[in-house]
Formats: C-alpha cells, structure tokens, sequence
C-alpha cells in the first residue's frame, strides 16, 4: 500500500516540477501576448482581440520552430562545393519561403484555435484570483501557472492518449504536412 501513496505523492511532485518548467517559458510568452493583446483591445471585443493576438504569437513561435533549422543548414552548407547546375537559384529559395510562410500561417491558425480554450480557462483563473489579489504581475503569473497545471494534467491523467497525440500531431503538421 505504501507504493501506491510514494507513486502519487512521487506524480504529484513530478507535474509541479514539469509546470514550473514549462511555465516560466509560457509566462514569458503570456507576458508578449498580453502586451500585444492590450494594442488590439481599444476597439476590437475580448474574443477578437484574444485571437488576434494569440495568432501573432503562435506565428513567430512557428515561424522561429520552422525556419531556424533552414537557416542553421543554409549557415553550414558550403556554397563552392555545390556545383552551379545544382544549387537552388535565388527565386527557388525565395519561392520556398513564401510557401513556409503561408505554410505557417495555416498552422498558426489551428494551434490559436487549439488553445483558445486554454485562454479561457486562464482568464477564468485571472479573474478569480484578482478579486482576492491587488498585485496584477503576480496574479497573471499564478493564472498562466494554474493553467499550466490544468493543462498538464489534462494532457497527462485526463485525456493521455489525446494529449500525446495532439502533441504528435502537431509536430507534424508543423515539419512533415
């Protein structure tokens, strides 16, 4: 019996440890998003305003995820050794950029809408918390780490098998669709 209660208190220590270090990326990434969430909000709706600037985030967090290791390869790939029959021209590449890019404006719009309830979910959790906190740093960063934990858990106890494979899945729909 004592196995099982060392096994849960063991999980429980290990999904804290995983949310904090996947919180503090995400509560970077939270902290750009709200600033650019406060642009879009003077005259458009919460829920417009929400998507928008969640879209812009997911779209440069894709764009570096899809195109560093192009340009890392680009930085590494000796230029005279290829011959020039061979190597791509100049509208080649550019014309392989354009289509990442729109590439990855399609796949930044699915990922916005994947975590849209997740924003929701944050915002319930902000707004609970700032009516017993004054400090607006501290309850954004409880909110983006309860959400955090609400979504670790989703992924690891609730739905496992539709958590990892919607993690599966979208690497790759980013590297291999």
């Amino acid at each position: 019996m004592t196995g099982v209660i060392e096994n849960i208190i063991f999980s429980f220590v290990d999904l804290v440890r995983a949310t904090i270090i996947i919180g503090i990326p995400v509560l970077v990434i939270a902290f750009v998003g709200k600033k650019i969430h406060h642009g879009f909000s003077k005259n458009r709706s919460w829920i417009q305003s929400a998507m928008i600037s969640t879209y812009i985030v997911i779209f440069l967090l894709i764009i570096l995820a899809y195109f560093l290791p192009f340009l890392f390869g680009e930085l590494q790939t000796p230029k005279f050794l290829i011959p020039d029959t061979l190597s791509p021209t100049i509208l080649d590449v550019c014309v392989a950029y354009l289509l990442g890019i729109i590439r990855c404006s399609v796949i930044a719009g699915i990922f916005s809408i994947l975590v849209l309830p997740l924003e929701f979910t944050g915002t319930a959790i902000h707004d609970h918390l700032k009516k017993q906190n004054s400090n607006k740093n501290l309850t954004f960063g409880l909110a983006v780490g309860a959400t955090v934990f609400v979504s670790l858990i989703l992924i690891f106890f609730v739905l496992p098998a539709i958590g990892i494979n919607l993690i599966a899945g979208g690497l790759y729909l980013l590297y291999f669709a």
